[in-house]
């Protein structure tokens, strides 16, 4: 069920007109063989240890991005993508590397619009109201959603600093509304490969 996302996410990858090396990091070597098939390096498999839920990315991106440097390869930037966002539109990640370069950004990362109630739970476990509150639409702040699944693009430095993010941030607003959808279950993982079979 997962392949046709990995499969899309390999296909867009392919799009980049900026893109010379994309890798899968994995740590199933079914998955590293589906991803070698349909055109990705997989040189390395993870440790299990790094799928556990306490560890966070930077540290999977870290290791990862330390084993793809030890085949020769150094890399001017890293964009990272995950197969949960499989709607990514057309000219995404193009779109993020030419707004990382030209605007002198650190890091990019896709994002969406989110004119609803924004809520923060706090330390005591209640919740504060983060937005402007309920006033019409078209006079609220501009609020947006990070979606670094979807796509982030950032300079090796930082990763290997086990951090995803430079300082100087920029965030590339996505219009498509199903490219915020995020498939993490079997249920919802089928659910992306019959829309995709359809679209």
């Amino acid at each position: 069920m997962w392949t046709i996302c990995i499969k899309y996410t390999i296909e867009s990858v392919k799009q980049s007109k900026f893109i010379d090396n994309f890798f899968v990091s994995t740590d199933s070597n079914n998955t590293a063989e589906i991803a070698i098939g349909m055109g990705a390096e997989c040189p390395f498999i993870r440790p299990s240890s790094l799928s556990e839920d306490h560890v966070n990315l930077e540290k999977v991106q870290k290791y990862s991005l330390q084993e793809i440097e030890k085949t020769g390869l150094l890399p001017d930037l890293v964009v990272h993508l995950e197969e949960t966002f499989p709607f990514r539109p057309a000219g995404l990640i193009d779109g993020m590397i030419l707004h990382l370069l030209e605007d002198g950004y650190d890091s990019v990362i896709a994002a969406r619009r989110e004119s609803g109630w924004l809520w923060h739970e706090n330390h005591d476990g209640r919740y504060d109201r983060v937005d402007s509150g309920d006033i019409p639409r078209k006079f609220k702040e501009k609020s947006l959603i990070g979606l670094h699944g979807l796509g982030c693009v950032t300079y090796p430095e930082f990763i290997r600093n086990e951090q995803m993010l430079g300082n100087k941030i920029g965030l590339y607003e996505i219009e498509q509304p199903l490219a915020g959808i995020e498939f993490r279950d079997d249920f919802s993982s089928d659910l992306a490969s019959k829309i995709l079979e359809k679209i």
